[in-house]
């Protein structure tokens, strides 16, 4: 079951990093970028988390992944976290709190919306905790990765 929802998350952001415009050899690496954030979020659920917990640390380790990958493909962040945060976002959430303000249900939309602010709200956080890791931390780090690699040839 979580391999399917592995794979569809995959599909998914796949298919919107080519909405988004991504440049087209980055496909891949946004559709891994949703996949991650999937399995972290499934991971720390099944350990029986808290679905706000588990968003944060996903998107953490989501943002953590978009620079490292910013690094070692040239590319912006953003073209990896925008489409890697796409199986975060609480759009049934949202969609059930405009249905019940249209339907008059004041007290179900209020606890829906309490509830998409609240994902939204450790969705930013996951990414603000992420980018306050100094850039040089990063390169750093790959850049000694990959000089390790060149001696070991």
């Amino acid at each position: 079951m979580i391999l399917i929802q592995l794979l569809l998350s995959f599909i998914a952001v796949f298919s919107f990093s080519v909405m988004f415009c991504a440049p087209r050899s980055q496909y891949v690496f946004c559709g891994l970028c949703g996949c991650l954030s999937q399995g972290v979020y499934r991971l720390l659920e099944a350990f029986g988390a808290n679905d706000m917990i588990c968003i944060l640390f996903s998107t953490f380790s989501l943002t953590i992944l978009t620079r490292i990958l910013s690094i070692l493909r040239r590319t912006p962040v953003t073209i990896y976290l925008v489409p890697g945060v796409l199986p975060l976002v609480p759009g049934a959430k949202i969609y059930y709190t405009s249905y019940y303000l249209m339907m008059n249900e004041a007290k179900n939309a209020m606890f829906m919306g309490l509830d998409a602010f609240k994902t939204a709200g450790a969705i930013s956080l996951g990414i603000i905790f992420g980018l306050t890791i100094p850039m040089q931390r990063f390169q750093t780090y790959v850049s000694s990765k990959s000089n390790d690699c060149r001696h070991n040839k």
